[in-house]
């Protein structure tokens, strides 16, 4: 396991190395000052506690030349009405000649346990760059996810893939991770392998 963050007041950090992953020198996962995992959480004026709650979960395999192959797994739960209009609706950044990334599947679990696949026509793949930016900026797309239907208790999963190329740093792999101050995450998880040579 290379790093995890859990939410339960004060988060655990492991950081480290799987076995057989030279050149993999360190994984820092930076958190805010004060509190924990997404202590400045996306919170309703009214409450207080968080509108909706996150799991992240990342699996790089590092190739022999130092490109990756990286699979997240993120799911939302939405834990009040308040949060349905932001999280119903997810987008995936990339560009598109250096790290594309395929969409397998995008799902909501409802309340009851149903699961209710997004269809195609609700995932939508645009140039993210417009104006004078998609002037430098011409590989950049977004997928951006149209979850229907969805209502406070349900939560909203989506897997992807990512093929990385070759890093910039001869010799090492490298990759960073956000956790954004605006949202509340309660797993946290990277894990690698390195796979021939």
């Amino acid at each position: 396991m290379l790093a995890e963050v859990r939410r339960a007041g004060t988060p655990e950090i492991e950081t480290g190395l799987s076995q057989g992953v030279p050149q993999v020198s360190d994984l820092r996962v930076l958190l805010p000052r004060t509190g924990g995992v997404g202590s400045c959480s996306d919170e309703d004026a009214d409450g207080g506690d968080p509108s909706a709650s996150r799991a992240f979960e990342s699996h790089v395999v590092i190739h022999p030349d130092l490109s990756a192959t990286v699979e997240d797994r993120t799911s939302i739960k939405i834990l009040r009405e308040s949060a349905i209009e932001k999280e119903a609706q997810q987008q995936l950044s990339y560009r598109e000649s250096v790290d594309p990334v395929e969409l397998l599947e995008a799902y909501t679990r409802k309340s009851d346990g149903r699961r209710v696949d997004v269809d195609e026509y609700n995932v939508l793949i645009r140039d993210a760059a417009s104006g004078i930016a998609l002037v430098y900026e011409r590989d950049a797309k977004a997928i951006t996810i149209v979850y229907p239907d969805v209502d406070a208790g349900d939560t909203v999963v989506y897997r992807s893939r990512t093929r990385a190329s070759k890093s910039p740093f001869s010799g090492y792999f490298f990759r960073n991770w956000l956790i954004p101050r605006s949202s509340s995450y309660e797993v946290f998880r990277v894990t690698g392998q390195r796979t021939g040579g």
